[in-house]
């Protein structure tokens, strides 16, 4: 880790656009990730390091914010990198399209850096929307998950409010805390633009993949799920079609929470069952599956849907059990 908190420091700090301040927040790291931070903050006077104890993500995100002076708020994530050129292409975007938002595109890469996907290609480069054009990003929000990333965008730091970053859910980690603090940013952006270029480079870890599943999950997607469909009143995008997309994109994330769940290895069966139960006798997910005719993913999502829709909660936890274990020997060349 401390080589990647390195790496993204040095992004941050060799920015050709050079106003600008570094809030960092090391919440309760066990590792000398913040003696690090700590050592860049004394070469730098730009960096602010403090440590506090890890009270989870969206009240970090609020005490930085509270501690933010800028105009703009840029989030990295420590384990990331950043284009040199960044800040001055957003910055000057914003400034000169009046935009509340900048969105740009990213790169995926792997553990060790090596560039596997570009995202660049969600709208034309340096597109501007306002007024009625705004509707399709209400759109793409509500329906997707490439708009779901708070580290995509620089944004007004106005749009934010004490209220906005407030935990709803009593825990530490709130599955789709970023979907949820974009509500009201894209609520009260009046202007947003889109740069098509790769300027953020965010690090697909496989290391600790499937095994930090929590089944919180369930029950924080259906609220924040309850909160988008607010947002689509509120911004008054909320027809039948984005319903559809909304609750047709809920259950393809639903169907795969349900794989990560059992391939997480983590919980036994009777507690899968149960919450299985739970989440099939929502009435969230009630709702949703009027919409399972628009319903695609790969076949084995289609397999677990069905046996889901169907309440085999026992089978389908076979099935993933028996598939994980199938993979597991592909990858270690193990004899049956």
């Amino acid at each position: 880790m401390e080589t990647y908190i390195r790496q993204c420091l040095d992004s941050v700090l060799a920015q050709t656009y050079t106003d600008f301040e570094v809030i960092i927040c090391d919440d309760g790291s066990v590792d000398s990730g913040g003696m690090l931070c700590d050592k860049y903050a004394e070469r730098d006077t730009r960096i602010t390091v403090f440590h506090k104890q890890n009270e989870g993500i969206l009240k970090t995100r609020r005490f930085l914010l509270e501690r933010a002076k800028g105009t703009f708020v840029l989030w990295v994530d420590a384990d990331d990198w950043i284009e040199e050129d960044l800040l001055k292409k957003t910055v000057e975007c914003a400034w000169n399209t009046g935009s509340d938002v900048v969105m740009f595109g990213y790169c995926k890469v792997t553990d060790a850096g090596e560039k596997i996907k570009y995202a660049t290609d969600a709208y034309p480069n340096y597109s501007i929307y306002r007024g009625k054009t705004l509707h399709r990003i209400y759109r793409d929000f509500v329906s997707s998950s490439e708009l779901n990333y708070l580290w995509q965008k620089l944004i007004a730091r106005k749009l934010f409010s004490d209220e906005d970053t407030e935990d709803p859910f009593g825990h530490k980690y709130v599955s789709g805390e970023d979907k949820l603090l974009l509500i009201p940013v894209f609520s009260k952006a009046k202007c947003i633009s889109y740069i098509a270029e790769p300027l953020y480079f965010y690090r697909m870890s496989q290391s600790g993949s499937g095994r930090n599943f929590k089944l919180n999950y369930f029950s924080d997607s259906i609220q924040v799920g309850k909160r988008v469909l607010c947002f689509l009143k509120t911004v008054h995008a909320d027809t039948e079609e984005n319903r559809a997309k909304y609750y047709t994109g809920y259950l393809l994330s639903m169907t795969r929470a349900l794989e990560s769940a059992v391939h997480s290895c983590r919980f036994d069966t009777a507690l899968l069952k149960k919450t299985f139960r739970q989440v099939y006798e929502s009435e969230f997910y009630q709702t949703a599956k009027k919409y399972e005719y628009r319903f695609s993913g790969s076949l084995l999502d289609r397999i677990v849907y069905a046996l889901f829709r169907r309440q085999y909660f026992g089978m389908l936890i076979y099935l993933l059990r028996f598939e994980k274990r199938l993979l597991d020997i592909c990858r270690t060349g193990e004899n049956v």
